[in-house]
This record gives structure tokens, sequence and C-alpha cells, in this order.
């Protein structure tokens, strides 16, 4: 499903000035310094992480880096989870979703989502749904895509950490759109014990050419609480 980049680290940067970040809860030399320790981490099995922090280990083909929570929006459709790299890079989830990102080569500036079930409601037979995309680069807004949500059957050749991914329930959403620009199916593995579900690992794309995997890190962390 990924497409490699040449390096992930010059898509998500984790060494820059201090002077980029903005909307944290912790104190910016501690959070700062925290995501350089992550970027000195990168690409290995123990990464040094600050405790104090929680995580967002981002996946692109071999690369990872770590992006660390800066706040929680709260929203009518859910909660949003702001994640920051120390270049100041954005990545937006609302229950699981990309919802919004800054910084990247394409970026979805605003992301218009209709009101949807939470994991567990999703029927057997799918769903169907639009969203509502502002791309950059190209000044692109309110480009609307259809898309088709289903459950699938438990995934197996993912590097998934979770303790127990035969709990998991696992979801694909299909891009139904024509055209060059039509984006590879994302997939969800949620985890249905901490309702009303809580996703814990996902490969989605803002392109046909730039697609991520996420995880909460610490595996078992819980994401979506700022650390203070």
């Amino acid at each position: 499903m990924f497409r490699s980049l040449s390096k992930l680290a010059g898509v998500l940067a984790l060494a820059a000035s201090a002077g980029s970040i903005t909307g944290c809860t912790t104190g910016s030399g501690a959070w700062l310094e925290s995501l350089r320790a992550a970027s000195a981490g990168e690409d290995t099995a123990e990464p040094r992480l600050d405790p104090r922090l929680t995580y967002l280990r981002l996946g692109n083909g071999d690369h990872h880096a770590y992006l660390a929570l800066g706040y929680v929006d709260a929203r009518p459709g859910g909660e949003v989870q702001v994640w920051y790299s120390a270049a100041g890079e954005v990545i937006k989830l609302q229950n699981g979703r990309i919802v919004g990102t800054a910084g990247l080569p394409v970026d979805w500036r605003a992301v218009r989502l209709p009101p949807l079930p939470a994991w567990q409601d999703i029927p057997a037979a799918g769903l169907r749904y639009q969203r509502e995309i502002d791309l950059m680069p190209g000044y692109r807004y309110g480009r609307v895509q259809t898309l088709q949500l289903r459950p699938l059957p438990p995934v197996q050749n993912v590097a998934l950490r979770h303790a127990q991914p035969a709990q998991l329930r696992w979801f694909e959403e299909v891009d139904l759109s024509d055209g060059a620009d039509r984006l590879p199916p994302a997939r969800y593995a949620v985890d249905l014990s901490r309702l009303p579900g809580q996703v814990v690992y996902s490969e989605q794309c803002l392109s046909p050419a730039l697609c991520f995997s996420f995880e909460p890190w610490p595996v078992g962390g819980e994401a979506g609480t700022a650390s203070q």
C-alpha cells in the first residue's frame, strides 16, 4: 500500500528550531527536547521518549518518526487530536481519521465530514458517505470524495504492535472517485474494548504517492490526553 518517499525525515523533520511550535500544553523547552530525543531514536527499537508526553508513531515504508500531542480540541463529531513534529508540521486526527495537516508536501488544510456512526455501530454491509477536502498545493478547495466504509476480516500483514491484535476490529475505507487522484484504501484497526472504539493503528494516504501509518506510542497508551 505504501509508496516510499526518499526519506521520511524530509517530510517530517524532527530537529528544527523551537520558534515554529505553538499550541502545546507543556513547557515549550521540555516539549521540544522530547521531540528531539525521539528524533535521535528514529528507526530504532527503543527511541528515547519523554514519559510525560503522548506520542504518535508515524511510519512510511521502513522509516518511522514520532509526533507529540500538542492539545485536544473538542468538536461535535468527536475530539480532534493535534500532533506536532519539532519542525512544526501538524497532523490532526478525529476518531482516527486525518482531518487536517500543515507543512507536508500535500496538505489537507481542512476536512468536512458528515455525522458518522461510532466504530462499533458500522453495519456489516458497510456505508457510503462523502467528505469535502481543501487541498494544497494548488488551492483545490471543496474537493468532494465519495467513500465506502466497511468491516474487514482481521489483517495480518501489518507491523502492528498491539498486545492482542486478534481482538481488534478492522475497517477499510475505499475512495470511489475516478481519475489519477484516487486514493489507495485506508485501513483502521479499532479496539472496541475502549468504547466508543479507539483506533490503535491506521494506514491513510494524503495523495496516491504520500501514505502513512499511525499508531499511538507507547503501545497501549491512551492517545487523546495532552500531557501537563
